[in-house]
């Protein structure tokens, strides 16, 4: 078995086994506890054949597949909790709770349970919180997926540690230096002498920076309703999912992650000469789709604000001269694009005429890293005279794009993986 099949068998066993417990609800049906059983036997399995050539795959550059030198497919293998815990060699089964449910009255009762594990990390006891089984953190981490937007498409690391250091070439000046940072073509004559050159890498690090979030909920509220520990789950997969994105794509690089919008290497194109105040014409989008870098442009996407639908729906452009407009913006079974590439509309980038409203990004250029344990612990005390327990939820992540510039071509303007307008006041 290839290492990709096996990488596929544990992706369906994970969204099995993360199926059944969101459908049990906190109440574990026999046979629903004997597959989970089964499950768990499955990925003890895969795991001892899965060797290190999946965290090779997983972590290491591979020459020759675009500006930054990494192979990344637009599909989110890999990029979820579960697949990142296989990796780091966290055990799916080993944490013994029945349910979510248990786990929440667990927490909510102050944590005398005997298979509460302390969280690991720089602080200890009741501040530390609790491990959050690590089934139940993929269905926080996981949900919400599919309607992220960065996350799915990014390199994403299982960090192992509160460190890492990401080796990727130094392909900013391919004028002067080359490719890779060194890498030049020689027409050498028979038998001459062979120069040789010097590929560069950088080092792009990712620190773990803390994200928490907080929520009261009323003891009649978790005492009474069955579905709570489902409904509260999802909850902080949506919450979690929303402000890790708005980080990765506008984050002030300040005690979080260096968002898309304001990294180094991202290409501000300006404004036309007499442009409308707070309006998108057509020059500024092929301006834009002309300093994407070459490879990545089967791979971007175009992110745009939800202020933009007005104008992006009423722009069109004219062919001949007493010709038909044709519109830019194009819709096929629901799902929008602009000049062949797919267009995603979002709340998480500032409104119409400022600059990054509008960007085109290979995502495939940013590296997230994300620790594989989060906390969970919750207090009757803070809001003890409302009868409110207040829960807390922490992960700890980070994200860098991968180019520490824009990129200079041989020939032409500088171009990058990420492209954003100007602001037009």
């Amino acid at each position: 078995m290839t290492t990709q099949a096996i990488r596929d068998d544990i992706n369906r066993l994970q969204t099995e086994s993360a199926g059944i417990i969101v459908t049990s609800k906190g109440k574990l049906t026999d046979p629903q506890r004997s597959r989970l059983d089964s499950i768990e036997a499955e990925f003890k399995e895969l795991d001892r054949r899965l060797d290190g050539a999946e965290v090779i795959d997983a972590n290491q550059p591979v020459g020759g597949l675009g500006g930054n030198g990494y192979h990344r497919s637009t599909r989110k293998d890999g990029a979820d909790w579960a697949s990142m815990c296989s990796r780091t060699g966290t055990a799916w089964g080993d944490d013994e709770w029945d349910s979510p449910g248990e786990f929440f009255d667990a927490i909510r009762t102050g944590g005398f349970h005997p298979k509460l594990k302390r969280a690991m990390g720089e602080n200890f006891g009741p501040d530390g919180g609790y491990a959050v089984p690590t089934a139940m953190a993929a269905g926080i981490m996981d949900s919400s997926l599919e309607s992220e937007i960065v996350r799915p498409r990014a390199r994403v690391i299982a960090l192992r540690t509160n460190e890492y250091k990401l080796p990727a070439w130094d392909d900013v000046d391919r004028a002067t230096d080359g490719l890779y940072g060194g890498f030049s073509a020689h027409w050498e004559s028979e038998a001459s002498s062979l120069s040789t050159d010097d590929a560069k890498l950088r080092q792009v690090q990712l620190h773990a920076k803390k994200l928490a979030f907080l929520g009261q909920v009323s003891t009649e509220l978790i005492e009474d309703s069955e579905s709570f520990a489902s409904e509260f789950q999802g909850a902080l997969s949506r919450a979690a999912g929303f402000f890790l994105d708005q980080a990765f794509l506008t984050g002030t690089g300040a005690g979080r992650p260096l968002g898309i919008l304001n990294a180094a290497c991202t290409v501000e194109v300006a404004k036309e000469t007499g442009q409308v105040a707070a309006t998108v014409e057509y020059d500024n989008l092929t301006k834009m789709f002309a300093r994407i870098l070459p490879e990545s442009r089967n791979r971007a996407v175009w992110v745009c604000s939800n202020t933009l639908i007005p104008e992006l729906l009423s722009l069109s452009h004219a062919v001949g001269t007493g010709g038909s407009h044709i519109p830019v913006l194009s819709e096929r079974n629901g799902e929008f694009s602009m000049l062949t590439r797919p267009v995603i509309f979002t709340e998480k980038l500032p409104v119409l005429g400022t600059v990054g409203d509008i960007m085109l990004a290979d995502i495939s250029g940013y590296a997230v890293g994300m620790r594989t344990h989060i906390a969970l612990m919750a207090s009757p005390h803070v809001r003890f005279t409302n009868d409110e327990v207040v829960f807390r939820l922490r992960v700890r992540v980070d994200g860098q794009p991968v180019l520490s510039a824009p990129v200079t071509p041989t020939n032409g303007d500088t171009m990058s993986h990420f492209v954003t307008l100007g602001t037009r006041a």
